[in-house]
């Protein structure tokens, strides 16, 4: 007696134990080459769909910068500085980047833009960063006309060290750089989003190909059985039935 599976004969056995089946590297890259015609549409396909929502549905958006130097000890340029001073106006710079986007002179700016904007409005353009270990502060405002973001920024630019001098903190500020209008976008970044798409394409279709054969439990070929469960002989295998009945009809022609 012999058991038949899916066309193929084992031998007569009391108990077959199925140990657990392990994934090796080359499964994997088997996998992928049997799939890679597959998989290469699906990248396809999805740099296409990243390449039409970049261009026709986000909208461009448009940086520009203003850099500032932070003082502590007032207008002394023909006096020396001591290395406490130094030190005095870097523990200032955390303290003037948080002022930029305070509401008293967000209101300065609003008023220099003839309340075209907000204060939230004004807030939301700004992004300010300080640089590490020195007195200089970059503030960068975007929007989604190049034009505007350089408006802004010198609108800050402006304001600023005029309403640090009312304060009378002991501290100033100098604009090193006012704002220009950018040439380019700085935002979508269509390589970045294509390259985003690319990764996400090939790396959803393996894993559902994957998923697939890992699910997959019907047998087709011998090589099924050989690679999976190697100490289990194969006695012989059974032709399909319509091949059977094919040759059956052609002997009986020949008759």
């Amino acid at each position: 007696m012999h058991f038949a599976f899916n066309n193929i004969l084992f031998p007569d056995c009391e108990v077959i134990k199925l140990k657990e089946i392990e994934i090796s590297l080359q499964d994997l890259y088997s996998l992928f080459m049997r799939k890679f015609k597959w998989i290469a549409v699906v990248v396809a396909l999805c740099i296409v769909l990243a390449t039409l929502f970049t261009i026709f549905f986000i909208t461009p958006r448009y940086t520009s910068s203003v850099t500032m130097l932070v003082t502590s000890y007032g207008d002394r340029a023909n006096a020396s500085v001591q290395y406490a001073e130094i030190e005095a106006s870097r523990s200032l710079v955390k303290s003037y980047a948080k002022l930029i986007t305070s509401s008293r002179i967000l209101t300065q700016v609003a008023a220099e833009l003839d309340g075209e904007f907000t204060v939230n409005q004004l807030r939301s353009m700004l992004s300010v960063q300080t640089i590490n270990d020195t007195q200089i502060v970059v503030v960068d405002i975007e929007t989604t006309s190049a034009e505007l973001s350089a408006e802004v920024g010198n609108a800050l630019a402006e304001v600023l060290p005029g309403e640090v001098a009312k304060m009378e903190i002991g501290g100033k500020v100098d604009i090193i750089d006012y704002a220009y209008v950018p040439t380019t976008h700085s935002s979508p970044n269509l390589l970045l989003n294509l390259v985003i798409a690319a990764f996400v394409g090939a790396a959803g279709s393996y894993a559902c190909f994957f998923v697939a054969e890992r699910l997959d439990t019907i047998v087709r070929e011998e090589e099924d059985l050989t690679d999976n469960f190697k100490n289990i002989p194969i006695l012989g295998t059974i032709p399909p039935l319509d091949h059977i009945g094919e040759a059956g009809a052609k002997g009986g022609a020949d008759k």
